[in-house]
């Protein structure tokens, strides 16, 4: 049957106005052509990448039915962004948002967050998956569902540009056997799909919330050949409370503990005993928030964990509705003035917290000592990076007036990557045995560690010529000195240290 050719004609004009309606339709992309982020940021992330140190970054949206907002992009640094949460199942996966893949469009969540990977910086960006509440693929008695879901989990992040599946299960289920068998599989199929298109291995993090380190330690060594790394935070809530209104308030991601603080909550204390464990340093990364926790307390004149009645809901429409308002939401209760002043400061957890009349708040601040001495204290210790949880919870729209997404600049601009030495060299001890000794007295607190060249010591000697025992009452402020400046030297390989006391 033959067409007329004014038929045909017509049909095409249609055809054009068509195609012509639908890309008016598609929105543009939030990333500019350029792909540049801002200079600072860009020097930050450089710094990330050369020193093979992480900043994790989150970018997990609020609302379910609205297209995402990149326009945060240019003020960041981080090494690896974690979209989520997709929540896994038996029968395939729930997407974060119901516009992550839409139908006959381009511009889909997923194609927009993945995009961020050609920005200037190169970030890695992850696809973070939790397990449903109703799943059974943990099951030690089906294996063949935990193997369909792996399959699925893995082809899922390929197919959608992932670089790589960050796991955020319940921390109990890190202790049911039917969870190595499920890592086991993940492992493998993770390795046949490398195999299969010769491209880069995707990358697999395991998340443990701070409290349960001390219940779940002893498996983790195993799991170090399937992950890349093993990502901490603390919880929401302190471990003492129960869901979803705490007995007590905890303030916000404590270093150590204290008055404030119980032991189990102190994210040092976990942070080491998961080293101790065996799992490597370089592998572990320590998370913080840019969430506040608030709450509606009773009156507590020794502010020693004060007594929680009921939560403080947030006045957006966030959807937050656990106590916890994100930064932007909670510095107007600083004067800008004095706002340093204003927070009980306990320098012993290093954390922050602020009380108006019965309402109770903790947030890192950014720029404040107790925020930089978090950030110190994990470079110092020679971790494999840092996180911040989350974009949303950090001033993304500048309501603060002090620049967009503070908590991430400072972390971006203050934290150091430390590549991690080794004390002495046992193939020059075969030669000979080199003593150096640095008298505190005459250094007068001048340390020049750099100046030294790596063949002049084989082991370095700290003390003082002329040292009462009878009056010795531990490490003067020029030893502690000292061993801080030894500690921040940067160097592949130092002497051996002996503190002469």
């Amino acid at each position: 049957m033959a067409f007329p050719l004014g038929k045909i004609f017509q049909l095409f004009l249609i055809l054009l106005l068509a195609l012509s309606c639908e890309a008016k339709k598609r929105p543009p992309l939030e990333i500019e052509p350029e792909f540049r982020v801002d200079e600072v940021s860009e020097q930050n992330a450089l710094k990330f990448e050369l020193d093979k140190c992480a900043f994790y970054c989150f970018f997990v949206p609020l609302k379910d039915n609205v297209q995402i907002d990149l326009h945060f992009y240019k003020n960041i640094s981080c090494s690896d962004i974690v979209y989520g949460f997709a929540e896994v199942n038996d029968n395939g996966l729930k997407l974060p948002t119901k516009l992550d893949l839409i139908p006959h469009s381009y511009y889909g969540n997923f194609k927009l967050i993945t995009s961020l990977q050609l920005i200037s910086t190169s970030p890695r960006v992850l696809l973070g998956m939790k397990m449903a509440s109703n799943a059974h693929f943990l099951d030690l008695k089906r294996p063949e569902l935990a193997q369909n879901v792996t399959r699925r989990m893995v082809f899922f992040t390929k197919r959608y540009g992932f670089s790589g599946i960050f796991l955020k299960f319940d921390s109990d289920v890190l202790l049911t056997p039917g969870f190595e068998q499920f890592v086991e599989l993940l492992g493998d199929e993770i390795k046949k799909e490398k195999k299969r298109s010769g491209m880069r291995k995707l990358r697999l993090i395991l998340s443990i919330s701070s409290n349960w380190v001390k219940y779940v330690y002893r498996r983790m060594p195993k799991f170090d050949a399937y992950f890349d790394a093993f990502y901490l935070w603390a919880d929401e809530i302190s471990s003492t409370s129960e869901f979803p209104i705490p007995s007590v308030a905890v303030p916000v991601d404590p270093l150590h503990n204290s008055e404030l603080v119980p032991l189990k909550d102190s994210l040092a204390r976990n942070a080491e005993h998961l080293a101790g464990s065996g799992v490597p340093r370089k592998k572990i990364v320590i998370g913080l928030s840019t969430w506040a926790r608030s709450y509606f307390i009773r009156k507590n004149e020794e502010l020693k964990m004060p007594e929680v009645e009921s939560l403080v809901y947030s006045n957006e429409d966030s959807g937050q509705t656990d106590g916890t308002l994100g930064y932007h939401e909670v510095c107007h209760l600083l004067d800008s003035k004095n706002k340093h002043q204003q927070l009980h400061y306990d320098n012993r957890s290093e954390t922050t917290s602020l009380i108006i009349e019965d309402q109770w708040y903790s947030f890192n601040e950014p720029e404040h000592a107790a925020f930089i001495h978090k950030l110190d204290w994990i470079s110092n210790h020679e971790f494999g990076g840092i996180g911040l949880f989350s974009i949303q919870g950090d001033d993304p729209l500048n309501n603060c007036t002090r620049g967009l997404l503070p908590l991430h600049r400072t972390v971006g601009d203050r934290f150091k990557c430390r590549r991690g030495t080794k004390r002495g060299n046992l193939e020059q001890l075969g030669e000979c045995t080199r003593l150096c000794f640095l008298d505190l007295e005459e250094s007068r607190n001048s340390f020049a560690f750099e100046q030294l060249q790596p063949g002049w010591c084989s082991h370095m000697v700290l003390g003082q010529a002329s040292v009462n025992p009878y009056v010795y009452s531990g490490p003067s402020k020029g030893m502690n000195l000292a061993l801080k400046l030894y500690n921040d030297w940067e160097r592949e390989r130092k002497p051996f240290l002996y503190v002469f006391c």
